[in-house]
């Protein structure tokens, strides 16, 4: 069976729902002798190569004009295993338009030589005054691009804020999102300014239920899509045994804040596109944020997602995560008999519900946990935990089905996979 993996973003078509988020070429910050053009255009163009169904340029932003490039920009990795990292970076690294335009250029002649994949171009300004983001806008879609998203989160502008309030006058920067008061006037602005599609990547910085109300200034201000989401602001943990310094190995040893991305911001992105749609369904979806698995693709498109951006997965699984990922849809399209993305968009909608709502539904269901006698090592771990059903006997570890209540923590700490909930009997 033939399958359609082509979607659109604001009748914006595109031949797949995957993407690359726009950073990764602002590392020739961090490398600033690099022939900038070329290593943008072979970057994006093995993108391509792997099928990606847009090209995001990196972010845009007429301020901070008073800084060179810097050669700054630590990643640390979270643990050994974890596909998840603090980075320092701060505004430092966003590209100034003389700087840009030339990689927009690129871009877009890479766009008209590989079936017109759409360009979509990133825009911050470290105001909230309007004027320089209508400015960009008009900027970038005189240039070619398809789609304009107004970056209002990355990078970490709260990195500068010192005060214990910020003031009303504070270098903003890219920390817009978590401020509807600020963000509104920006979104309106930018909408009436251009004739392209306008879209807004939101912060899990703004919380709940603060997200809703930046959602409805998105709504209101004429935005058609939202982007969930980028990395959430975090300080890197100090080095226990070598005196609290920061782990960066390129610090020496300073552990400036920054932020975190990586496989828990999924979670985000999960929650960003059901209350999406849910309450502003009005708004579609491109969803993103910690992507390191393929199934996660799909899952962000259950809730709603029209298109998903990925970045964690090229620093921990490289490139051909993209083509992977893409395969891996096919092949489950056909596995379950879809034919194209629109018969399984939004199916996991209808599941959503609040705990209140679950156990009224769910009450008369009654589940308990089982041990496979075969794998258990009688290790005792399980009696170990916080659960008072478990006791050991012959060796074995077993459930006193009078206490149990089929929680399922007791899976959490098997080593074995020896538990599993079963129907109560």
């Amino acid at each position: 069976m033939s399958v359609d993996i082509s979607t659109s973003i604001a009748g914006v078509k595109m031949r797949s729902p995957l993407g690359v988020a726009a950073m990764l070429p602002s590392m020739n910050r961090w490398y600033p002798d690099a022939p900038l053009e070329d290593l943008v255009e072979k970057i994006y163009q093995k993108w391509l190569d792997n099928g990606v169904g847009y090209l995001k340029a990196c972010t845009i932003s007429p301020g901070f004009a008073e800084y060179d490039r810097v050669n700054y920009g630590p990643i640390v990795q979270v643990a050994p295993g974890v596909h998840g990292y603090y980075t320092a970076t701060t505004y430092k690294i966003v590209y100034r338009p003389q700087e840009v335009i030339p990689i927009i250029d690129v871009l877009k002649e890479l766009s008209l030589k590989n079936q017109n994949v759409p360009l979509i171009c990133s825009i911050t300004a470290p105001t909230p005054d309007t004027k320089p983001w209508s400015e960009m806008a008009k900027l970038v879609e005189d240039r070619g691009a398809d789609l304009i998203e107004l970056n209002t989160f990355a990078p970490c502008e709260a990195a500068l804020l010192k005060d214990r309030l910020p003031p009303e006058d504070a270098k903003w920067g890219a920390a817009i999102g978590s401020e509807p008061r600020i963000l509104g006037p920006i979104v309106e602005a930018v909408v009436k300014a251009v004739k392209i599609p306008v879209g807004v990547k939101l912060t899990p910085d703004a919380g709940y239920p603060g997200i809703l109300k930046v959602l409805d200034v998105c709504s209101k201000g004429g935005a058609r899509f939202v982007d969930m989401f980028h990395q959430t602001f975090a300080v890197a943990p100090p080095d226990i045994y070598n005196g609290g310094k920061g782990p960066y190995l390129t610090t020496d040893g300073w552990n400036p804040v920054g932020m975190m991305g990586g496989e828990w911001n999924v979670y985000h992105s999960f929650k960003g596109a059901v209350l999406t749609s849910m309450h502003f369904p009005e708004l579609e979806i491109f969803s993103g944020g910690g992507i390191t698995r393929r199934e996660q693709v799909i899952q962000n498109i259950m809730f709603g997602a029209r298109a998903v951006e990925t970045m964690s997965s090229l620093f921990f699984r490289g490139n051909p995560f993209l083509r992977q990922s893409l395969k891996f849809l096919k092949n489950y399209m056909e596995m379950q008999g879809y034919q194209a993305l629109e018969d399984f968009r939004g199916i996991g909608m209808q599941y959503i519900t609040t705990g209140e709502e679950s156990y009224e539904k769910t009450k008369h269901l009654k589940f308990i946990a089982e041990t496979d006698e075969a794998k258990c090592t009688g290790c005792g771990l399980c009696v170990e935990a916080v659960c008072p059903a478990s006791y050991i006997e012959d060796r074995i570890g077993k459930i006193d089905p009078g206490r149990c209540n089929g929680c399922g923590l007791c899976l959490f700490i098997c080593p074995e996979g020896a538990r599993k909930i079963v129907p109560a009997k």
